[in-house]
């Protein structure tokens, strides 16, 4: 069963005995805000046969205006029908193959149709398997996938979002992403560019999915404007899920509905052996009972202990003593001995010099020589600096400089260098980043400015991407050190605005 942006589907899945083993609901609603809807939704069970156990969901969030938006989300859901429909191979490869194809799809009508030139979605996809208890998803986006087991809500997923890289660092709190203004900034997205060898564009995970268990595919549009303890509070409730969505869906309009809605909730049905769904009746296992001693043996045990127990506890209180009398003793010793000693001659301080690589050398000597000219672009081609700059030290950017790279050349970090590959520091003019790919780094850019504009950057296997510090710090982070971050940018140019 699939859903084209239908107000609500709901259906079930149920083995030859009729007992639903999985049970799904899946509504979308434009908000109070949008006019237009340019989210749609998949569900599709069973996927493949009756027998198969398996059934595929997803949620797809249409990027770059009304007519733009919603034919890439359509592009989107008809590919990953289309590659998911039949069984060819296993099945996290076949995800990843589904996005890809879904990618390419959209990039190519963006090249045909000058309407469509900004035109992208955002996506997550799952598909769940009742007789493994296992479920496998793909994510790109600001889309998120949640999993409900008993009582505890845990998000599987990775926004690949401004904010989601500030919120998932630590960097911002869950009410601080909420209410940011670069919530809306998206890094990763399907169909606007086609990824290089070796860049990864899908994120592709497994997880348990036990009896019992409620997986929650949404839109931002839920998830800007309802907490995560919200949610998990909605979906502890003993209710269908029908009403769990009608739940969730009038408390994102009541707090303002910005954007399109859409939910998708997926329960387990199957039963375990020590649980009971609504309306099954549990098998309890056999338990043997213990046989429990009389009171006046309980009592005749625990006096006969309490003599062993205290004598015990004194033997260990000596022992401990002793070991503490040593150590002082030891430490006395050492003290008495330095300063008796004659003074040692210091030996000279060895200053550590850190040697450039001969095309991180050239791209520095470009940067100063560039500061001095008028139109102040440092361009970084194959041709003049290969495949690979390596960095040993931050690169320091201010004021108007324009940093374009061909998409050919990488900038990594060298094995023994743990700070950011760029410092962004203050100035009175924006700096300009695009097309640059930064690899291996701890921090990709570090900056204490919102006068900067960043287009199509990547960055790979780069535990934070972008970190925001107070200017004032700046000064001890070119020494190397990495500060927290404490201020966020008020009116930077985004990356990729949905």
């Amino acid at each position: 069963m699939a859903s084209n942006n239908m107000e609500e589907a709901i259906d079930t899945f149920s083995d030859e005995s009729k007992r639903p083993l999985i049970l799904f609901a899946g509504r979308t609603h434009p908000g109070r805000v949008r006019q237009s809807n340019q989210d749609t939704f998949i569900m599709l069970s069973p996927l493949w046969s009756q027998s198969s156990g398996k059934s595929m969901f997803a949620v797809i969030d249409g990027v770059g205006g009304y007519a733009g938006g919603e034919y890439a989300a359509e592009l989107a859901r008809n590919a990953l029908e289309q590659v998911m429909n039949k069984a060819s191979g296993e099945l996290k490869q076949m995800l990843r193959e589904a996005v890809e194809y879904a990618n390419r799809r959209i990039y190519e009508e963006r090249q045909q149709k000058d309407q469509y030139q900004e035109m992208g979605c955002v996506l997550t996809v799952a598909v769940t398997d009742v007789h493994e208890q296992k479920l496998y998803f793909a994510h790109v986006g600001d889309t998120r996938l949640y999993r409900l087991h008993q009582t505890e809500l845990t998000k599987l997923t990775h926004d690949h979002s401004v904010t989601g890289l500030l919120e998932d660092s630590g960097q911002l709190t869950e009410a601080e992403a909420m209410s940011h203004p670069r919530r809306n900034e998206i890094t990763r997205d399907v169909g606007s560019s086609i990824p290089v060898e070796g860049d990864e564009l899908t994120e592709i995970g497994e997880a348990t999915f036990l009896p019992g268990d409620v997986i929650l595919l949404c839109s931002d549009g839920l998830t800007d404007m309802v907490a995560s303890r919200s949610i998990e509070t909605t979906l502890s409730k003993r209710s269908s899920l029908e009403s769990q969505i009608d739940e969730l869906l009038e408390n994102a309009l009541a707090a303002g509905g910005r954007d399109n809605v859409t939910i998708v909730l997926v329960r387990n049905q199957t039963c375990s052996p020590v649980m009971a769904e609504p309306g099954h009746a549990a098998t309890k296992p056999i338990v043997d009972k213990p046989q429990l001693a009389s009171t006046n043996e309980l009592f005749a045990t625990q006096s006969a202990q309490e003599p062993a127990s205290l004598q015990n506890r004194l033997k260990w209180a000596v022992w401990v003593l002793s070991v503490l009398c040593l150590l002082l003793l030891a430490v006395v010793v050492r003290l008495v001995s330095q300063v008796n000693a004659p003074l040692a001659k210091s030996k000279p301080m060895m200053l550590s010099v850190v040697r450039h690589s001969a095309e991180e050398a050239k791209l520095r000597r470009l940067i100063d020589q560039v500061r001095q000219s008028p139109q102040r672009i440092v361009r970084l081609s194959k041709a003049v600096f290969g495949p690979t700059i390596t960095l040993t030290s931050p690169i320091e950017l201010k004021d108007s400089l324009v940093v374009i790279g061909d998409g050919d050349v990488s900038i990594t970090a060298d094995s023994s260098f743990q700070g950011p590959a760029a410092l962004l520091l203050s100035g009175k003019r924006p700096i300009v980043l695009r097309n640059l790919r930064l690899s291996g780094f701890s921090v990709g850019i570090q900056t204490a400015t919102s006068t900067y504009q960043a287009d199509s950057l990547q960055f790979i296997k780069t535990t934070i991407p972008i970190r925001y510090v107070n200017p004032s710090a700046m000064d001890t982070l070119r020494l190397g050190s990495v500060h927290p971050a404490n201020t966020y940018p008020k009116n930077p140019r985004p990356f990729f605005t949905k």
